[in-house]
């Protein structure tokens, strides 16, 4: 059997395998190409099959030749007309930051990347009349196309059966499946820009084919007086081994600048400005830039943070270096907080401080008259007052007109202090008589521990722990130590306990 026979005029056969000669359409794409029936990877051995496909790939030609009759431009030598190379390119581009002026982070370009092989190997297991090999050119690309990637990534998600974050599986969001256009958009558009497409087909997809992303915020937002509830149950509460010290300053940070969870974490001890009142986000000696250029902005130290942040900063916490703060996670202090005075799991988090304080700022007064929205845009680190309307203003029912951003306890204890009387634990037999001892008018560590009557050692401890929970406070310049307004507190709840337990 010969190497190559002739059926037909421009039909080949290699072996059993048959292909077809369409140099004489090289303009509109022709060239020597296998006769694979649409779903096989290898041509077809039968001769009726490859007379069929002939036939539909001529007449494809013949279409384009009739519709483009000097050529298509794109036709040329130039590897960047397909779409992998120019998938390639494009991220290049995005990775020197040459498009706005800054640089995608490694995880945004990780996933651009990985939404666009995703759209370029849907188009190369395409098969059509007129694109039996599959579509690989961006001329090629229509909306259509366009569409039915999106209702294939939606119908059968990339990784199904991966588990992400927050343990969802399968059906993706609205606002994933907008990423995924987003990145095919921008690739197109850039294609367009360059001449190499006469149109960008991601833009003319139908209102009814689009992602659903319009929907309302779900972040919850703390009433003032909530807020208030949680700053002094952060500060109150006891964490079983021990809670650091910081992360009721993290979260006094959180709730009093309104900064993203990231940006309080990261800040350094000289982004706080008590001289001129002021917290500075920008890059530092923790992190080269912000999430975008609009973050980098100025805060005012409101009194009630300052006053926090230099009791911190005088104590034996703060680290020694020149951050403010370590960072670990404590999304498991919080949400012990929280459940203890009344708030679901996983209410509390750094996006909730923020839309808190956005909606606290958004209330404040500036000589009298409604601060400005544009104010609280920059606060926030924006750059359109739109954000501002949109997800982080909302309408709560304890407002507040004053001059500062404050969540005092003071202020609000008699509405829910019960809320965080009942959330306090009982304080054991020997730390209630260590308490009681102290007089009200305040004494010295050893004429406290003698009238106490317990041990050295186990006085100290005790002391430590009623210091720790904030029930007794020390007068560094006297040398001595006097109860609080909570350590009293204490007391009587004890006292009330004892008299239940002696009525029962």
């Amino acid at each position: 059997m010969p190497r190559r026979r002739q059926q037909g005029p421009s039909i080949y056969w290699k072996g059993d395998r048959a292909y077809a000669d369409f140099r004489a359409f090289a303009p509109w794409g022709g060239k020597l190409e296998a006769l694979k029936p649409e779903g096989s990877r290898t041509a077809t051995s039968d001769p009726d099959e490859a007379l069929s496909l002939y036939v539909a790939r001529r007449d494809a030609l013949k279409e384009l030749r009739e519709q483009h009759p000097k050529g298509l431009a794109s036709t040329t030598d130039d590897p960047l007309d397909r779409i992998p190379p120019f998938i390639g390119y494009h991220l290049s581009v995005l990775r020197r930051g040459r498009r706005s002026g800054r640089k995608l982070t490694p995880g945004e370009l990780q996933s651009r990347q990985k939404y666009l092989a995703h759209f370029a190997g849907y188009l190369a297991r395409l098969r059509s009349k007129q694109h039996p090999h599959g579509v690989h050119y961006l001329r090629e690309v229509t909306r259509d196309h366009v569409s039915a990637w999106l209702a294939e990534v939606e119908a059968h998600p990339p990784h199904a059966n991966t588990p992400r974050p927050g343990g969802r599986r399968g059906k993706l969001s609205g606002n994933t499946l907008a990423k995924y256009l987003a990145a095919v958009r921008g690739m197109l558009k850039r294609a367009w820009q360059d001449g190499r497409i006469s149109e960008n087909p991601a833009l003319k997809i139908a209102d009814e084919d689009r992602p659903a992303t319009a929907r309302a915020s779900d972040t919850p937002v703390l009433e003032v007086h909530e807020a208030a509830l949680v700053l002094e149950a952060a500060r109150r509460l006891p964490l079983r081994g021990g809670a650091p010290a910081e992360n009721y300053l993290r979260l006094a940070c959180y709730l009093l600048t309104g900064g993203r969870a990231s940006e309080v974490d990261d800040l350094d001890k000289s982004d706080v400005d008590f001289e001129r009142e002021e917290v500075h986000f920008r890059p530092n000696t923790s992190r080269a830039r912000l999430k975008t250029a609009g973050s980098v902005r100025i805060v005012r130290l409101w009194p009630q943070l300052r006053d926090i942040l230099k009791e911190y900063m005088a104590g034996p916490h703060v680290p020694a270096g020149p951050r403010l703060f370590h960072g670990a996670d404590m999304r498991r202090w919080l949400d012990h907080v929280g459940l203890a005075v009344g708030f679901p799991k996983a209410t509390l988090r750094g996006r909730t401080f923020r839309v808190t304080y956005a909606t606290a700022r958004s209330q404040t007064v500036e000589d009298g008259a409604p601060v400005a929205l544009w104010t609280v845009m920059h606060e926030m680190g924006h750059t359109s007052i739109r954000m501002l309307e949109k997800v982080y203003n909302r309408a709560i029912r304890s407002r507040q007109r004053r001059e500062h951003v404050e969540f005092r306890w003071e202020d609000h204890a008699a509405a829910v202090g019960h809320r965080l009387e009942a959330a306090m634990p009982s304080l054991p037999d020997n730390w209630l008589h260590v308490l009681r001892a102290l007089p009200a008018k305040g004494q010295r560590p050893k004429a406290w521990q003698q009238a106490s009557g317990v041990g050295v050692g186990s006085f100290y401890y005790a002391r430590a722990r009623l210091v720790e929970r904030g029930l007794v406070v020390a007068d560094e310049r006297r040398g001595t130590f006097h109860r609080t307004a909570n350590g009293d507190a204490a007391l009587l709840r004890a006292q009330r306990g004892g008299v239940l337990a002696a009525e029962g």
